[in-house]
């Protein structure tokens, strides 16, 4: 058995990106929600020629994650803009986007604190 075994590499799909091998093993775990996207998965799956043993903790769970999750980033930006018109919307209803928080006194905002820090080496 061991005759037959060549070097063997583990790459995570990311790494994996450009290489082609014959055959592989891949492991999935529909727990990781950044990881368990449509995009990871192709990569995963496009990698290998003849074969690929996929290993999973529960194939419906991994299935239904990566159905939902596109594997696309948002910037920024995007996310600030996609929050701005749930805000503007929740505004509309006369929903409060915030709770307000209490007034503060002047002089509580003007303490500061400190601790000497001993350390013996």
């Amino acid at each position: 058995m061991l005759k037959r075994i060549d070097l063997a590499y583990a790459l995570n799909a990311h790494m994996a990106q450009g290489l082609t091998s014959d055959r592989g093993i891949a492991v999935m775990d529909s727990r990781e929600r950044n990881l368990s996207n449509k995009q990871t998965f192709l990569v995963t799956i496009t990698r290998l020629r003849d074969g690929l043993t996929l290993i999973v903790d529960n194939r419906e769970k991994l299935e239904t994650a990566v159905e939902k999750n596109e594997g696309v980033k948002t910037s920024a930006l995007e996310v600030t803009k996609r929050l701005g018109k749930a805000a503007a919307t929740g505004l509309a209803k006369g929903i409060e986007t915030a709770p307000k928080e209490p007034q503060k006194e002047q002089r509580e905002l003007e303490k500061e604190h400190s601790k000497p820090l001993d350390m013996g080496i």
